[in-house]
């Protein structure tokens, strides 16, 4: 047995050890509410009781039936595994989302909402762990694969060491006021599982290990090593199927889907900073409006993997902008602050101004340094600066909020649709051969016609699909707002159009 690491590809060995029973119930709960002696006595209570009558833990879920639900079997295991090893706190993903759970506390965390559950530990039968060896403490409390089988086999994304952080950002103050954020670039580590939402396949029952991957060229292979992934952007028309590593190592280059051009929100790799958005009496030269102050602050720190020397120091910058308040000015504040939320408004790279490398510096989105003096001053006033500064959001995938919005109807639509063609396909497969012989006595033979009709269709629809998929990756990488509009438009419509030939 082996373990593989998807980056650089080092192989070690593994192998599996016995492992304590989880711990029983009633020393589960002295260790909750401290009155035990930690991990010792909780793994000792647990081979006293022989490893039976362990707890069950739950998550209170006010729709559901009862309330409360018990977590699989693969989150009780990474519970057991931290409560044996005396932590408190375990990171685990589910149904793409990322969860911190805090036993002392008895609470669950959404790690992208801050949404808060409550959690319990009830007595009888623990759930069984999984056949897969159960994994080690510091990996089931990792920053985000749900365990290390967990991120390999379920529904996380990858293995990830323990204390890691994906890059995140908190806002404070009013959305139409004065407002802070902080940007955490966190360790270099990107739950793609999250971003993508993608979810991990079983051989023969999800996918052909035959198959092509149709960025390798290799076949997807049975899963065992390097885990086969569908992306939420697949369709019925489209299926966006690859190998993990093979996915993950395009994403970091290119934040499209290879096979249908959907733009998933990708973090970019600006340094850990603050952006403080402040409204003024002041104003921009040409404008009668108040003005928005944006101050940038970066401190010097150490370069991570999403930057170009890893482990190397770099140096901060601060950098203050001014944007007039009206309508135009008021919606480019709000694309800043997304744009600055998602990491994509500066990096770390070498400043053309003065030479100096390692440092902390514009991310090709022009900013207006100063209120007056025009475009030579980087200030106003600027007739063309909208339009332009536009473009250079839209080549990073920040759009205004109707064309965003769009962007997720779209995705979710693309959801609902597979989730559809999922659940109908048993039903339409027992159907389909007594329907076509029914049609086809009726008809006398004719039904053979009206389906070569609908086939010529599909496929005229299919080439048009593509077609639109290449002129939305152009225009994405040109920036063109309006054409990218009028291509999605025409992509939602043709879809629809194949949906309506296949039901």
């Amino acid at each position: 047995m082996t373990q593989q690491n998807n980056r650089t590809h080092r192989l070690r060995n593994i192998r599996r050890v016995a492992t304590a029973a989880p711990p029983a119930y009633a020393a589960t709960a002295a260790w909750l509410t401290g009155s035990g002696s930690g991990a010792a006595s909780a793994s000792a209570s647990s081979a006293g009781a022989g490893g039976g009558g362990g707890g069950m833990w739950e998550v209170e879920l006010e729709h559901y039936q009862g309330g409360w639900t018990a977590y699989d079997a693969m989150v009780q295991q990474q519970i057991s595994s931290a409560i044996t090893t005396g932590q408190t706190k375990v990171t685990t993903s589910m149904r793409g989302q990322t969860y911190e759970l805090n036993l002392r506390k008895q609470t669950q965390t959404n790690k992208h909402t801050g949404f808060k559950r409550k959690l319990r530990c009830t007595g009888g039968a623990a759930a069984a762990p999984p056949p897969a060896p159960a994994a080690s403490a510091s990996f089931a409390s990792g920053g985000g694969g749900g365990g290390l089988f967990g991120g390999l086999f379920g529904t996380g994304g990858g293995i990830f060491p323990a204390g890691t952080r994906s890059p995140s950002c908190v806002r404070s103050g009013s959305q139409t006021g004065d407002e802070v954020l902080t940007f955490d670039a966190g360790d270099g580590v990107i739950d793609y599982a999250t971003v993508t939402e993608w979810t991990v396949l079983q051989p023969n029952v999800d996918y052909d290990p035959k198959q092509t991957c149709d960025i390798s060229a290799d076949e997807l292979g049975d899963g065992t090593m390097i885990p086969v992934v569908r992306l939420s952007c697949a369709t019925p028309s489209i299926d966006c199927v690859f190998r993990q590593d093979v996915i993950e190592s395009s994403l970091k280059s290119n934040p499209q889907c290879p096979k249908c051009s959907y733009r998933h929100t990708m973090p970019g790799s600006q340094p850990s900073g603050t952006m403080r958005v402040k409204r003024t009496r002041t104003r921009c030269e040409g404008y009668t409006c108040g003005t928005w102050n944006v101050d940038y602050h970066f401190p010097d720190g150490t370069q991570t993997a999403l930057h170009p020397n890893s482990g190397t120091h770099f140096s901060g910058t601060s950098r203050h902008c001014h944007y007039p308040d009206d309508a135009e000015g008021r919606e480019l504040v709000e694309m800043l602050k997304r744009g600055f939320e998602r990491g994509h408004l500066f990096i770390i790279g070498k400043s053309t101004t003065t030479g100096q490398d390692n440092t902390t510096i514009w991310a090709s989105v022009h900013q207006k340094t100063s209120t007056g003096g025009g475009p030579t001053s980087h200030g106003w006033p600027d007739a063309a600066y909208f339009g332009r500064v536009r473009n250079e959001l839209a080549a990073k995938g920040l759009f205004d909020l109707a064309t965003e919005q769009q962007q997720r109807d779209e995705l979710a639509q693309r959801k609902q649709a597979r989730l559809t063609a999922t659940s109908s396909s048993s039903a339409s497969a027992s159907s389909a051969s007594a329907s076509a012989s029914g049609a086809a006595a009726a008809a006398g033979g004719g039904g053979g016609a009206a389906s070569g009709t609908d086939d010529a269709e599909r496929a005229r629809i299919q080439s048009e699909l593509s077609d639109v998929a290449e002129a939305l990756k152009a225009a994405m990488k040109a920036g063109e707002r309006d054409k990218i509009r009028e291509l999605m438009a025409a992509r939602t419509k043709l879809q629809a159009d194949m949906k309506a030939l296949d039901g």
